[in-house]
């Protein structure tokens, strides 16, 4: 993971002043494709991340592009990218999350599916992996697979849910009706709405 840079979006002037001198530094251009992108310049954070690309492929600039697609709207472009990043990171857990996170934004349902897929036996057993895939599965109207996967082993609950988070609560309820064709009672195990 990139080490932590002092530059923000508030100091992108005085990035964009020194990029020169750092004409060959993929690094100071990834982190001006940050600032852009936090500005919500979504067209200079593209080119940012593309001069950052050129100089050095990294899973960071892939996933700087993808997020700038999203922003524009261009899913397809934006799977694209984040599976590009994936590949760099493929036994990076807390990327592989990210990479489904935005492939689940984008609705790129079956490259995620694939992707899982093609994980090892342990990987696939991360339980946030695994609601991603669950996720993908409910996008690609395979409910019953969905549904069985989500209440398989006692439940699946993903080590980093929080209380308020109600994606595990939505997903079972529209898997159970999509299954069972009527409304079922949400099982306390996946009810993490706050009170």
């Amino acid at each position: 993971m990139p080490e932590e840079f002092l530059i923000d979006e508030t100091n992108v002037d005085f990035l964009e002043a020194h990029m020169e001198e750092n004409a060959q530094n993929w690094y100071a251009y990834y982190q001006l494709g940050l600032g852009y992108y936090r500005k919500e310049d979504y067209e200079k954070a593209e080119k940012a991340f593309d001069a950052s690309l050129k100089l050095k492929e990294s899973a960071w600039a892939f996933h700087g592009l993808s997020c700038v697609k999203l922003m524009q709207n261009d899913k397809d472009q934006a799977g694209v990218y984040i599976l590009q990043g994936m590949a760099f990171k493929r036994k990076e857990l807390s990327y592989l999350k990210e990479g489904f996170r935005i492939l689940l934004l984008a609705e790129k349902y079956e490259e995620l599916s694939r992707f899982y897929r093609k994980l090892d036996k342990e990987e696939q057993e991360d339980s946030r992996l695994k609601l991603g895939y669950v996720q993908a599965l409910h996008g690609l109207k395979q409910d019953k697979k969905a549904l069985d996967l989500l209440e398989g082993k006692g439940g699946l609950i993903p080590d980093d849910i929080r209380e308020g988070e109600d994606s595990l609560g939505e997903i079972w309820q529209e898997l159970y009706q999509s299954v069972y064709k009527k409304e079922g009672k949400l099982p306390y195990k996946f009810n993490f709405h706050a009170n």
